[in-house]
């Protein structure tokens, strides 16, 4: 149950972190144990306007990588940078269309983790280094 046990109580850190920013609408019902998307109506507005200046910042880096007078060097730079912020938009704008297909993802870990794996796996399975180095990285 490695989902449920380390990874569900860092995803809610990390949601509590991210409702104090308010740049995602999801809040995890304890009730159900499940991700739901919040009947805020205020949230989702900040939410799209947040998406809404992402996209202008992309707009607005892009045209400077165009038609700003920068060497090479600067430019390959700004096209890094520029590229990192552009996927960040993209998963934004995934996240504010109405579908929510990440939710779906997260809860059917939830779900299969819960219902499927109960008896098939041992309460206690020992960690290798690999997964303690990757636990201490992350």
């Amino acid at each position: 149950m490695a989902y449920q046990t380390e990874l569900l109580p860092l995803l809610k850190f990390h949601l509590r972190r991210c409702h104090f920013l308010k740049c995602v609408y999801f809040d995890f019902n304890d009730k159900l144990g499940r991700l739901e998307k919040s009947k805020s109506a205020r949230l989702r507005k900040i939410c799209n306007i947040q998406v809404v200046m992402s996209i202008l910042y992309c707009f607005v880096q892009f045209l400077n990588l165009c038609f700003r007078s920068y060497g090479m060097s600067d430019k390959l730079q700004g096209i890094v940078f520029f590229l990192l912020v552009l996927i960040a938009t993209v998963v934004r704008w995934n996240q504010a269309s109405e579908s929510n297909q990440a939710i779906q993802v997260i809860n059917s870990f939830l779900h299969f983790e819960r219902v499927g794996l109960t008896d098939t796996i041992p309460s206690r399975i020992t960690k290798s280094r690999i997964v303690k180095t990757t636990q201490a990285f992350i």
